[in-house]
């Protein structure tokens, strides 16, 4: 990382930009200290007019900054005025990171290079930090915290999140590989195949099912499409089907990960859906989300919310009500189990659907396809990478409603779209 003879500003946008990607898996509390520090950075600078005429030239960022502003209008019609505003303060990442890259010029593809090296890093040392803590709990006669929450508990991650970051090192180090091979050596190559790896295996223990089967089936079409250049379908066709099979196998032979892909076909979803009382239910991760799913379209249509939504002060308000109606299990405080009436929607189209309406769900469509649209006429591996991992993830997970989806999407998303060089430069 080299900052000598670069502009002071600049140089402390370097900084503060690997602060942030260094802290995000690591820190909740120092991530949002590197933010602030990042956006302090950008006010000290100035140069107003420049700024200026760099956002209005670029439509991604302005996509963005009328999402949040919606946002903040649907505070005008939500009944919890404090909710709304702690919640639009979560939403700060879609301004900040579209405002700052869009109408600065230090992202280049050398310095987005040196990023993406350094939040590697971040996650190799938060997954050996949580494995230390998994092996001093077995050490201790608790193997659990070798799988799933348990894993990630010792930095407060959530597995599916976690997933996302370790899947996201993946694609980079697979696009680096695939990239530079030729001019590699042996040993460097072994490295990064090692790397790749570790992080697979760290993956498989988070058990995230969503994450795990997409991760698998964007890295083997990035091994396709690089090496039909050189090798026949036929011998393309056999490997991805090889790759396939040895997928197919790890999971059968793992039984923790086994069991929950087993409970995808075992789930009577029909049932669910039919049901408007769940006293005694039994719910499971895809059950509970169909019913979760079903309470959203109920309570948009109870409140005539169509078009504009509820507001994003008042959606969990609402959800917890309809759940209580239904009798969706509550918990149980002497036991110290939570239940499930404090989920959101589980599902990042049908969270923008009961907060912000059609309109809202529509104006967030309209920003993926603008992103999906730029990274295919650019040629963009990760950023297409990028994309395809959070529209699976949006599918079980509410992933823009927390702090680590929200700056993970929206600082990756931004570099991608705003660097002013291709990553391959």
């Amino acid at each position: 990382m080299r900052l000598q003879g670069q502009p002071l500003h600049e140089r402390m946008y370097l900084l503060f930009s690997l602060l942030v990607v260094i802290t995000m898996p690591l820190s909740i509390h120092a991530n949002s200290v590197s933010i602030m520090l990042l956006a302090l950075n950008w006010l000290i600078e100035g140069q107003w007019k420049q700024k200026a005429l760099r956002f209005v030239n670029s439509k991604y960022a302005i996509l963005w900054v009328v999402f949040f502003l919606y946002h903040a209008i649907s505070i005008i019609y939500s009944d919890n005025k404090k909710e709304a505003q702690f919640e639009l303060e979560k939403k700060l990442g879609f301004l900040v990171f579209p405002l700052i890259f869009s109408t600065t010029d230090f992202i280049t593809g050398k310095t987005a290079r040196t990023i993406l090296k350094y939040f590697i890093g971040a996650c190799v040392i938060a997954c050996a930090i949580c494995l230390g803590n998994a092996m001093y709990f077995y050490l201790q006669g608790d193997p659990s915290y070798f799988v799933y929450h348990e894993l990630g508990s010792a930095l407060g991650f959530h597995a599916v999140y976690f997933s996302t970051f370790i899947g996201f090192c993946i694609f980079t180090i697979l696009y680096h590989l695939l990239q530079n091979h030729r001019a590699m050596k042996t040993q460097s190559k072994l490295g990064f195949m090692a790397l790749i790896f570790f992080f697979f295996v760290f993956m498989i223990l988070l058990s995230s099912k969503t994450i795990i089967v997409t991760v698998f089936l964007i890295s083997l079409g990035m091994g396709i499409m690089r090496f039909l250049k050189r090798y026949s379908k036929l011998a393309v066709s056999g490997a991805a089907l090889l790759c396939m099979v040895v997928f197919a196998v790890v999971v059968r032979k793992t039984p923790y990960l086994n069991n929950r892909f087993q409970e995808i076909f075992k789930e009577n979803y029909s049932t669910v859906l039919n049901k408007s009382d769940y006293r005694d239910f039994h719910f499971t991760g895809g059950t509970i989300r169909v019913a979760i799913w079903k309470s959203v379209f109920d309570v948009v249509n109870k409140q005539n919310a169509l078009l504009f939504g509820v507001g994003i002060g008042d959606a969990q308000t609402l959800l917890t009500n309809d759940y209580n109606e239904k009798h969706i299990y509550p918990g149980d405080e002497v036991l110290g189990l939570k239940g499930f009436t404090h989920y959101n929607a589980h599902n990042q189209y049908l969270q923008f659907y009961i907060t912000l309406g059609v309109v809202g769900s529509v104006l967030f469509l309209v920003i993926l396809f603008y992103c999906y649209k730029y990274a295919l006429r650019s040629r963009h591996a990760l950023l297409l990478s990028l994309l395809l991992l959070f529209s699976a993830f949006f599918f079980t997970e509410s992933a823009l409603c927390a702090h680590k989806g929200i700056v993970f999407f929206m600082f990756f998303a931004s570099l991608f779209v705003l660097q002013k060089q291709k990553l391959a430069d």
